[in-house]
């Protein structure tokens, strides 16, 4: 939810985002998170326990991936003052950082081979 206090002349410009996820089992899904419902976009999604996830612009990809036959390819960049998103993760129970893991990018890539062009594309190097 977005309060804009009554200013007025401000606008917001909210892009989709694609959420990849990668589960213990090496099975990769794609979401897209965004109001426009006809195109199959979502405005929210859950996701499982032990599911590895992360989220870019849907128009940062030129192509990506699917089925492992293409490479995952980077659009042109663009102008990060208009092209962005507000995003949120709500956590249930209640977010505990001793129970937060984040992976590298040598773990992720040890773990799920098969899925080593979204691994580098959004995890840091080591």
């Amino acid at each position: 939810m977005m309060d804009v206090g009554g200013r007025v002349g401000e606008f917001f410009f909210l892009f989709s985002r694609q959420v990849f996820e990668l589960d213990e089992e090496g099975n990769m899904k794609h979401i897209v998170l965004g109001m426009d419902i006809a195109a199959g976009q979502t405005p929210q999604y859950k996701t499982k326990p032990m599911v590895w996830f992360g989220a870019y612009p849907t128009k940062d990809i030129a192509q990506f991936p699917e089925d492992g036959s293409n490479p995952l390819v980077k659009a042109a960049p663009r102008d990060p003052e208009y092209h962005y998103s507000l995003i949120g993760c709500t956590c249930a129970p209640a977010f505990q950082v001793e129970d937060c893991d984040l992976a590298t990018r040598s773990e992720l890539l040890a773990l799920h081979p098969e899925a080593h062009e979204f691994i580098e594309y959004l995890t840091k190097d080591n």
